[in-house]
């Protein structure tokens, strides 16, 4: 065969696997072809304008280091048999009675008595198992009755006063005003309304948590963590707060766009607002049942040293509590730093996404979280926080993802740690310190 032959042939050959690369290329790598849709299932990280605001940790503040008194922990006295239930106690609340519970990692709802004040130790009863983890819950006033949040089932509901509860599934999706009907994937936190018996509760995100391994089927196995960081990372902000009328049994969607819409709570007696922890914008949010911002959002407050969790308020002293998970990571600054070209900054968070779950980012160790003055007529956002607390080592508390204000103290919760913080606020009857 000739050279000019041959050359025609190799030439002939290159336009060949050129036009098949360019055939074939979006069916492997275009945003729809079915590697993308593996690598990225919930879609590729969005255009994001909007960025969180951050201010440094103040490392002078120290209320929750070891050695404060008014901080203290309490442990479960555990049994012979040496199994831990009180491990990773999410939601912390309590009845008429003041019989504490909690819902815990393993899935259990867990009645917590006997405390011996000496030890400062409890005795703990299973009450009920979950599929997974409750992340939020309370108590229907004058009752034994417990609304919580199942993120991979929706709102759901036990009275602990029978002999034997029963779980039941509230509402798992939600009728949107279009006739359609819209699955609720992360229900996260919960709040009833004294005045009208309204259960409201969040949809953090439209992602759903994994397991964290397809060999485990406990519920612990269920990763919350992980679907939150891909819900940071996308930037699509499909959180919503929704309210379930128990007489009629709808449910309603009152606030959307809210970019991992976590910890909830009722803010005074009239049920006028509701609190919201928005996670990945770092500020709480004010929505407006009544009044002339009814059906609004507000920030309360932002430029706030890391991302918050739960939320909890006092109806008495109209003060309101949420805990800071996690400082600004570095990482979160890189990627929100002004110096950083948004093409760029988007294109990073879609690798990011791509990430296996046990390379992904993790919170810094810190412990903390913030008393607030949301009715404060101050048009500053800062000056709405009355109170700062936190260990900004993390040596002795760390990593905080629930609140509950009982009794002028805040019990604080945890995903990562077995036992259940408890901070005296120090509060007298008009709400101001002692």
């Amino acid at each position: 065969m000739s050279d000019n032959s041959c050359r025609r042939i190799g030439g002939l050959t290159r336009r060949v696997v050129v036009v098949g690369v360019a055939v074939i290329a979006p069916f492997i790598f275009g945003p729809s072809s079915l590697l993308m849709k593996w690598l990225l299932p919930h879609g590729r990280a969005l255009h994001n304008s909007d960025h969180p605001k951050f201010s440094p940790v103040d490392p002078t503040i120290k209320n929750l280091s070891i050695g404060n008194d008014k901080l203290t922990k309490i442990y479960e006295r555990v049994g012979n048999d040496g199994e831990v239930l009180l491990d990773g106690p999410e939601t912390i609340l309590f009845d008429d009675d003041g019989t504490m519970y909690a819902f815990v990692k393993g899935g259990q709802l867990i009645r917590l008595d006997n405390f011996e004040p000496g030890s400062n130790t409890v005795l703990a009863t299973v009450i009920a198992t979950l599929p997974m983890l409750a992340l939020g819950a309370k108590f229907v006033p004058n009752t034994k009755v417990i609304y919580f949040a199942v993120p991979i089932l929706g709102l759901c509901r036990i009275d602990v006063g029978q002999r034997y509860p029963k779980v039941e599934l509230i509402a798992s999706k939600v009728k949107l005003d279009d006739g359609t009907w819209s699955q609720i994937t992360y229900a996260d936190d919960v709040d009833i309304g004294p005045k009208t018996g309204f259960v409201y509760f969040s949809d953090a995100s439209d992602i759903s948590p994994a397991r964290s391994s397809a060999a485990d089927n406990s519920p612990s196995s269920w990763d919350v963590i992980y679907a939150s960081v891909l819900d940071a990372l996308r930037a699509k902000r499909t959180g919503r707060l929704l309210r379930y009328d128990p007489t009629t049994e709808e449910v309603q969607v009152l606030a959307s766009g809210i970019w991992f819409a976590n910890g909830i709570a009722v803010m005074d007696p009239e049920e006028t607002s509701i609190l919201i922890s928005e996670t990945y914008m770092q500020r709480p949010l004010r929505y407006h049942i009544t009044g002339p911002m009814a059906g609004s959002l507000e920030v309360i407050a932002d430029g706030l040293v890391g991302m918050l969790d739960g939320a909890d308020c006092n109806h008495r002293t109209k003060l309101c509590y949420v805990p800071i998970v996690s400082p600004t990571t570095t990482l979160v600054k890189v990627l929100y730093s002004k110096f950083m070209p948004r093409l760029v900054e988007k294109w990073l968070r879609t690798l990011l996404m791509i990430v296996p779950s046990s390379l992904a980012p993790k919170p810094q160790k810190y412990g903390g979280f913030l008393e607030l003055s949301p009715f404060s007529s101050s048009t500053s956002s800062k000056s709405r926080i009355t109170r700062v607390f936190q260990d900004p080592t993390g040596e002795n508390i760390s990593l905080i993802t629930g609140v509950t204000e009982y009794g002028g103290k805040l019990y604080l919760g945890s995903l990562h740690h077995q036992y259940i913080g408890v901070y005296d606020l120090g509060l007298d009857s008009s709400g101001e310190v002692d």
